[in-house]
């Protein structure tokens, strides 16, 4: 699936990810999850700078 963000938005969302990655609760698998998708979205935002 597809979702278009605006930059602010996958910077919003990349600082909400990595908060939740290092909660009491997060398990395992929920911060390895969370992340890929930080890693995608530096991935995102890098080749927009290009």
């Amino acid at each position: 699936m597809q979702i278009n963000l605006t930059d602010r938005e996958m910077e919003l969302l990349r600082r909400l990810l990595n908060t939740e990655s290092k909660n009491d609760r997060c398990t395992g698998e929920q911060a390895e999850i969370y992340e890929n998708i930080i890693m995608k979205i530096d991935k995102r935002m890098s080749l927009k700078r290009l």
